[in-house]
């Protein structure tokens, strides 16, 4: 699951940017990104953060550092700078994340 953690206000609070308790708790590993993107029709994105992973006997592995970048195309103009906080669901979600490289296609 992805969830955008940039403040916004909803009736005066920010339940609808929290994030359930029960799935923090059972998150297998959290990883947090800031990605800045910015294009006109093409885009390009850059973005940096860190990751850790619960081990077998339940404590952290201390962070890893995280490089992403990317370009894409599309109905762009402008640029933006979001921050991210991934739950990583699974020890497989951790692992697949955790791999020196992917690939992901798609269009904005």
């Amino acid at each position: 699951m992805i969830f955008g953690v940039q403040p916004t206000r909803h009736n005066g609070d920010h339940t609808d940017q929290s994030i359930p308790l029960d799935l923090l708790q059972q998150a297998k590993g959290l990883v947090f990104l800031t990605v800045a993107k910015a294009g006109f029709v093409m885009s390009v994105r850059d973005g940096t953060g860190w990751m850790i992973a619960q081990t077998r006997d339940g404590s952290w592995t201390p962070p890893v550092a995280l490089d992403t970048v990317g370009v894409g195309w599309g109905a762009l103009i402008g640029g933006d700078i979001t921050n991210y906080l991934i739950v990583l669901n699974t020890n497989r979600a951790v692992q697949t994340f955790a791999q020196k490289c992917s690939v992901n296609l798609g269009a904005e």
